[in-house]
């Protein structure tokens, strides 16, 4: 079975974005093109290293014997972050194809 087609894009801070936060280590991205917004927002929770039960995120508290960093199973980590793309705020259940077509605009010269 061939792999699902992937697509390539980068995580960076919003010009606007809360200085104490720290920097993702892994600016490019590559992944499967049907993975949802959501997902994306998860992988950046857990890669800032933010928690739902650590201080003002208001959703539920972290499961005993997570690890560290891991968002809780049901967790809406879309809460704690929002993911732009020409800033514009997209909605978690979208999926980053939905998002190349919508939001990014083809290349110059390209058919």
């Amino acid at each position: 079975m061939p792999d699902p087609p992937k697509t390539s894009f980068f995580l960076s801070p919003a010009t606007d974005a809360d200085a104490d936060l720290p920097p993702l280590n892994q600016g490019k991205v590559t992944a499967p093109r049907v993975l949802g917004i959501r997902k994306v927002c998860t992988y950046v929770v857990s890669k800032l290293g933010l928690e739902m039960g650590a201080g003002g995120g208001g959703g539920a508290p972290s499961q005993p014997g997570a690890a560290p960093g891991a968002a809780p199973e049901g967790d809406r980590s879309e809460s704690l972050v929002e993911i732009l793309c020409n800033d514009t705020a997209l909605d978690p259940g979208m999926s980053l194809a939905t998002v190349a077509g919508a939001y990014t605009r083809p290349l110059s010269g390209s058919t």
